[in-house]
């Protein structure tokens, strides 16, 4: 028993790695149906609704009590292959159809500086010219459970890396985006493209290249 919880963590760790980013909080939800609880301290093994082997995002409250995931779905034709879940595992309301087509590390959350019950998901195309969307979840919605409110808004329209981050300002309030564009062909391309989420005076957050 022992040794299959250690080669349990070993792998789960392995999906983790690539995309720690994504995960913010106490619950981590990935891979096909499974989830880590770290509330008490060492990780202990959960489920999910995820079945999929791309991308995959979860988010936590300050308290460590899960609020929403979302997952891209490897192998399914379209761009918007995306879903997100809410904290009873339950598809989202309006939480279908989310740009994505299933890459590693294409999907990211960051909450919006405006508004404290409100949070974009950020994705981007990898194969599929969609360059980088946003969908923005309303924890205010659906009864507390969340609902989507704005999908698949468009701010870059040409191919990118699956390598999307997200960093926290050194404000303590604001968040930078960083996203890659492809290679066009065989030659290399190192253009890197950030984007500033801070609030205005419209209360609406702003995406500042």
């Amino acid at each position: 028993m022992k040794l299959f919880r250690t080669i349990f963590l070993i792998i789960a760790f392995s999906f983790i790695a690539c995309d720690l980013l994504a995960q913010r909080g106490n619950i981590w939800c990935f891979g096909d149906s499974a989830a880590l609880d770290f509330n008490g301290g060492a990780p202990v093994p959960s489920t999910s609704s995820i079945v999929s082997r791309g991308s995959c995002v979860s988010l936590s409250d300050s308290n460590g009590d899960l609020l929403f995931y979302a997952h891209t779905r490897a192998g399914v034709s379209g761009i918007t292959t995306g879903l997100i879940f809410n904290s009873t595992h339950q598809l989202l309301l309006d939480g279908d159809s989310i740009a994505g087509g299933g890459w590693y590390q294409e999907m990211v959350i960051i909450p919006n500086p405006a508004d404290d019950s409100s949070f974009y998901l950020f994705s981007v195309g990898v194969t599929d010219q969609f360059g980088l969307m946003y969908s923005i979840i309303d924890m205010k919605g659906d009864g507390g459970l969340g609902s989507v409110t704005q999908k698949n808004v468009q701010l870059l329209n040409f191919l990118m890396v699956d390598c999307i981050l997200a960093i926290k300002h050194g404000n303590g309030r604001d968040w930078w985006l960083m996203v890659k564009q492809s290679p066009v062909g065989f030659v290399p391309n190192n253009s890197w493209h950030k984007f500033l989420i801070d609030p205005r005076e419209s209360q609406r957050c702003q995406f500042r290249i």
